[in-house]
């Protein structure tokens, strides 16, 4: 299986993952069956002034496309809010394909954690019963033209602005640049000329 490929060493949350990915990846291929036959998967969009990965087009009969992007999250709200798909939208007809629907298939993220009386076996059939209990939901979204407007003019601050201020998050514990952020300028972080 490709995901144990990517760590030199599996744990049992690895064992895990990979239980919720075997249980997930059947029925995400059953409801893909649902939607239709002609799939692209991974569709890149790339231009000068954008990139994106498309994870799903499906080719519809009349020469149209649906869009669905893949989304492993309970945080469902806040992705129908993005403007994430209504750029694909843009892009790709920019592109001359006719975009007929977008979408986001939502495969439920499953957080449950060990109990201090319970020992492997039984997580892990916990783990199983919990994930039964759970359902993808694919949400249409309509498209939005003032998304991509949106998107263009925070595109014009960002290039304008010439300070930026830390915004600390969670998602700091993310970043690849946390190190030098965080470091209260105390690491030299500019590149240095030869």
């Amino acid at each position: 299986m490709y995901y144990k490929q990517q760590f030199p060493r599996i744990t049992d949350k690895h064992i895990e993952e990979i239980m919720k990915l075997e249980y997930w990846i059947p029925i995400v291929r059953e409801q893909l069956k649902n939607l239709g036959t002609q799939f692209v998967y991974e569709y890149e969009i790339k231009n000068t002034e954008y990139v994106g990965y498309v994870d799903l087009m499906i080719h519809n009969p009349d020469g149209s496309v649906d869009v669905v992007d893949f989304k492993y999250s309970n945080n469902i709200d806040n992705y129908l809010k993005s403007k994430q798909v209504h750029l694909y939208k843009y892009y790709l007809e920019k592109q001359g394909f006719k975009v007929r629907n977008l979408g986001y298939l939502f495969i439920p993220k499953t957080n449950i954690r060990m109990k201090k009386d319970e020992d492997t076996y039984k997580f892990r059939k916990r783990l199983e019963e919990t994930l039964k209990t759970q359902k993808l939901q694919l949400k249409k979204v309509e498209y939005d033209e003032n998304k991509v407007k949106e998107f263009f003019e925070e595109i014009k601050t960002l290039e304008k602005d010439t300070t930026y201020e830390k915004n600390e998050t969670k998602l700091c514990s993310y970043c690849d640049y946390k190190e030098y952020c965080q470091s209260d300028e105390k690491i030299d972080y500019m590149i240095e000329e030869e």
